[in-house]
C-alpha cells in the first residue's frame, strides 16, 4: 500500500508517503508556509523514493477542522492531484487521525484530547481512549468540553490549542491527572488513519475512493468573514 499523505490544518504543514510499514515525513518549520511549501514536499518525497503520483494507492488528506486557509489548501491540492493522475483521494477527519494516532504512542493508555485553537475561549476538540472517540468531535467553548470528559482522569492535551490556553487548562482541569504537549497534527498520522480507513470499509468506506468533487472541507463552524457578513456587521447592501 502507498500511500501520499497531506496535512495542513495545523500552524505547520507536512507531507508524508507511506510505502507498506515504511513513513517519509517532510514537515515545515514556519508556521502556516502551507501554500509555499505543500508541493514541493510532495515532489520530493515522489523523487527520493523514485516514484510518481501514479504509483500512489490514495492520497490521503486531511479535512478538518483546524485553519480555515490551511483546510482549503490542503483540500485543493488533493483534488488537483486527483484530477491529475486519477488516484483516489482518502477524506481523513483531522482530530479523529490526531486523536487516535497519538493515542497508540501512549504505553500507558490516557485518554487523548487533541485542541485546536479556535479562538476567543473556544476550540475543536474530542477525546479518544481505547481506540475509541469518547467525546464526540466538534467545537467547543473550551470549558464546555472539559465539563465532558467528566470524571476521567490520566488525561494528555495536545495541539495548538495547549499553547494558547494552557493557564485555562490548567485551572479546569484542577484536581484531575494530566499533561499538556504542544505538539501539532502530521501527515504520518493522516497515512497511517488513511490505511486503517481503507481496512474498514463498513465504517468509513464513504470517506474513501473519492473523486476531486466528493471530497468537502470540514470547518465545522463558519469561517468569521461568513459569520459576519450573515449578522449584518459586513454593511448592508443598498444601505444609504
Amino acid at each position: 500500500m502507498r500511500i501520499l499523505g497531506i496535512e495542513t490544518t495545523g500552524p505547520f504543514c507536512s507531507a508524508a508517503l507511506m510505502d507498506g510499514e515504511d513513513i517519509n515525513e517532510i514537515r515545515g518549520t514556519e508556521r502556516l508556509s502551507h501554500l509555499s511549501s505543500l508541493t514541493e514536499m510532495i515532489d520530493k518525497l515522489l523523487t527520493d523514493a523514485g516514484l510518481t503520483l501514479k504509483d500512489m494507492d490514495c492520497i490521503a488528506v486531511s479535512t478538518g477542522p483546524g485553519s480555515y486557509t490551511g483546510i482549503r489548501i490542503g483540500v485543493s491540492t488533493a483534488r488537483a492531484l486527483n484530477q491529475a493522475s486519477g488516484v483516489p483521494i482518502v477524506a481523513v477527519p483531522t482530530l479523529f487521525a490526531f486523536g487516535i494516532s497519538e493515542y497508540e504512542q501512549e504505553e500507558d493508555g490516557k485518554t487523548v484530547c487533541p485542541l485546536f485553537n479556535a479562538r476567543r475561549n473556544q476550540v475543536y476538540a474530542g477525546a479518544y481512549r481505547d481506540f475509541c472517540e469518547v467525546v464526540p468531535a466538534g467545537p467547543y467553548m473550551l470549558d464546555e468540553f472539559i465539563g465532558l470528559l467528566g470524571d476521567m482522569d490520566d488525561l494528555l492535551f495536545i495541539g495548538d490549542g495547549v499553547e494558547a490556553y494552557r493557564d485555562q487548562i490548567e485551572k479546569l482541569c484542577e484536581g484531575k491527572k494530566f499533561e499538556m504537549d504542544e505538539r501539532t497534527q502530521d501527515a504520518g498520522g493522516v497515512c497511517e488513519m488513511a490505511a486503517d480507513m481503507l481496512a474498514d470499509p463498513e465504517q468509513f468506506g464513504d470517506l474513501t475512493g473519492l473523486g476531486a468533487e466528493a471530497v468537502k472541507p470540514q470547518y465545522m463552524r463558519m469561517a468569521e468573514a461568513e459569520k459576519n457578513l450573515r449578522e449584518g456587521k459586513l454593511g448592508k447592501k443598498g444601505a444609504k
